[in-house]
């Protein structure tokens, strides 16, 4: 059996991808089709992204999300995408300051090791050129310069305890798109990720789920990308 835990903010939960519900919601309807073709016995897909969260919320919940889902000899991931709320100035301030967001995210670090949990962390994106240090359509104000520095953070984590780190920045960027699907990387909000950032991202996840569980790497990502191919 195998459990992916995926915890973040509205970009996690799939704000902005009406068609499919996010990256993660993608990975779910292909989780339940790859059941029905394959003999595992369970492969269960935990949409854990609430809206506007930042790594303080995260560290309050993440330990208690887990246990109630899990069982320690079950093959357990995790997936943390947290960040573009963190850097959120307030009171001419981070929200989430850059050591607190450190601190945030390497305590749950040493719990997912505690419970035997395989993490991959996932870089923050930068937000469109007419948000960076311009207050948006949202009512928040933040800058690409901070996300950058947060990134640095998450990555230096990554290094020094050995997990996966995802660029998001790099992956965004890695492919030569078309332009109607460079319209949808990032949606008219500045803000969240679109569609078709959403599909990049999905299949990246499916493979990253593939390289650490039982589950056939072609077969499952294919059936990702496929929800993609009339959207």
């Amino acid at each position: 059996m195998i459990n992916v835990f995926c915890f973040g903010d509205s970009v996690t939960a799939g704000e902005k991808d009406e068609e499919l519900g996010g990256w993660v919601n993608r990975l779910h309807i292909a989780s339940i089709r790859y059941l029905v073709k394959s003999n595992l016995q369970s492969l269960r897909i935990f949409n854990l992204g609430l809206g506007g969260e930042t790594s303080d919320g995260l560290v309050s919940r993440f330990e208690q999300e887990v246990s109630s889902r899990y069982f320690k000899k079950e093959t357990n991931l995790a997936i943390l995408q947290y960040g573009l709320n963190d850097v959120v100035i307030h009171k001419n301030k981070n929200i989430a300051p850059i050591e607190y967001y450190r601190r945030n995210i390497q305590t749950c670090i040493k719990v997912a090791r505690e419970m035997n949990l395989t993490l991959l962390l996932l870089g923050n994106y930068y937000v469109s050129e007419k948000n960076n240090g311009v207050i948006d359509c949202h009512g928040k104000l933040r800058f690409n310069s901070h996300i950058e520095l947060y990134n640095q953070t998450l990555e230096k984590l990554a290094n020094d305890f050995t997990l996966d780190f995802l660029d998001l920045n790099k992956l965004l960027s890695s492919k030569i798109h078309s332009e109607a699907n460079d319209r949808r990387l990032i949606d008219n909000d500045g803000v969240h990720l679109g569609r078709y950032g959403h599909h990049l991202l999905s299949v990246y996840v499916a493979k990253w789920i593939s390289d650490n569980s039982e589950v056939d790497q072609i077969e499952f990502t294919n059936m990702v990308s496929s929800l993609s191919q009339n959207n």
